[in-house]
């Protein structure tokens, strides 16, 4: 049986000091992260569901300083081994400030 199945359907990022965040959210583009491990899927359940979460980067480090659930799973352990999982991502310094991430489990 599966873990996970985690789908990143797109990237959406918001680049510090270009203005309006909500026009800069809609513009997709290529991410270089350094660290993003998939969250881990708790074991022994049959839980499923998609979320859309959005992730702020410290932009001098680029380590993962807060996780925003935009649109939970239904499932309060879903959507926290979604945070905690991306609370251990990276992305190159000085590339992001956010970057919002759709994400779907599934027991398999």
């Amino acid at each position: 049986m599966k873990d996970l199945l985690a789908v990143l359907l797109s990237v959406f990022v918001a680049m510090p000091g270009l203005g309006d965040t909500k026009k800069q959210e809609q513009t997709p583009r290529m991410v270089h992260f350094l660290h993003a491990p998939h969250p881990v899927y708790p074991k022994n359940r049959h839980l499923f569901g998609s979320g859309l979460y959005r992730i702020y980067f410290n932009p001098r480090t680029g380590w993962a300083t807060s996780v925003e659930i935009l649109k939970s799973t239904r499932s309060s352990t879903l959507d926290q081994a979604a945070v905690d999982g991306f609370m251990k991502w990276q992305c190159e310094p000085g590339t992001l400030t956010q970057v919002t991430i759709p994400l779907a489990f599934s027991s398999n």
